[in-house]
């Protein structure tokens, strides 16, 4: 009876958006309606399992849920994005039910001396 986790799932809209070349009108907007029935896959957005019950594979369950309501949506394909090559949980789990990094997303910082 406990929410242990959650995922946010969505289109990928910006393979529509691709096509509109940065224009709304006047036939942009004609063109995101015309391609977005044609979106074949979909971005997790965001995926969170609480600490205490990580490691038990709710992730993964998360994930393969995900890829069967977005089966339902005819969206074969999916992508766990904006994962930072340094989240070794997150990937582990991608990694474990057959996903593959593609990308490899990095933060470089630089600090910066007060008074320059």
């Amino acid at each position: 009876g406990e929410a242990v986790g959650f995922a946010l799932q969505l289109r990928d809209l910006n393979r529509a958006f691709k096509h509109m070349n940065g224009r709304l009108f006047p036939f942009g907007w004609l063109k995101f309606l015309w391609y977005k029935r044609r979106i074949p896959s979909t971005r997790v957005l965001t995926l969170g399992v609480k600490p205490e019950h990580r490691k038990k594979g709710i992730d993964a369950m998360l994930i393969i849920q995900l890829h069967i309501e977005a089966g339902k949506l005819g969206c074969p394909r999916g992508e766990c994005s904006w994962i930072l090559e340094d989240n070794f949980a997150m990937r582990h789990g991608i990694e474990r039910i057959g996903g593959y990094v593609y990308k490899t997303y990095r933060v470089y910082q630089k600090p910066i001396a007060a008074g320059q």
